[in-house]
């Protein structure tokens, strides 16, 4: 596939085109289509109107470009595994270390671990056990959570 002008005559994105498809935008049709950029190794998004330029049938996509485009979402969907695995090593869950930080009701420092995560009007609130047992309540955004042996002040409720 290629993209054609009509105007013109010239063909652009030759062999590089990925997807094309139909889309409806601010009330106009046009075709929304996704292309290798052989420079840059990433794909780009261009939207053709109902204009002088339309998508031509034809030349696929080339062997060794589509290799470049499937290392490249190899690539991107190792990153997001990796991002979802810091995210959820980071989420506040039943078992987490916590330290608070703020507040008027805890003493500050007091470090415990996460017994109960309660859903109280729009904030996060927190039940933790002290290590001599003793049972306290605080919002989330009171806290420190313990992530790798460090406290980190990441988190946000």
């Amino acid at each position: 596939m290629a993209i054609f002008n009509r105007v013109t005559g010239e063909r652009t994105y030759i062999g590089l085109i990925i997807s094309e498809r139909g889309t409806f935008r601010l009330d106009t049709s046009m075709d929304e289509v996704v292309v290798w950029n052989v420079q840059k190794q990433h794909t780009e998004t261009i939207y053709l109107g109902q204009g002088d330029e339309h998508v031509e049938r034809g030349q696929d996509l080339s062997p060794e470009n589509l290799e470049q485009y499937n290392q490249y979402t190899r690539r991107q969907h190792d990153l997001r595994m990796l991002a979802n695995a810091d995210r959820l090593v980071r989420t506040l869950a039943i078992g987490s270390t916590i330290r608070v930080v703020r507040g008027r009701n805890v003493p500050i420092n007091t470090i415990g671990v996460v017994n109960r995560i309660l859903k109280a009007s729009k904030f996060i609130q927190l039940v933790f056990v002290d290590k001599e047992g003793v049972e306290f309540k605080t919002y989330a955004r009171n806290i420190e959570m313990q992530v790798n042996g460090e406290f980190t002040d990441e988190f946000n409720d």
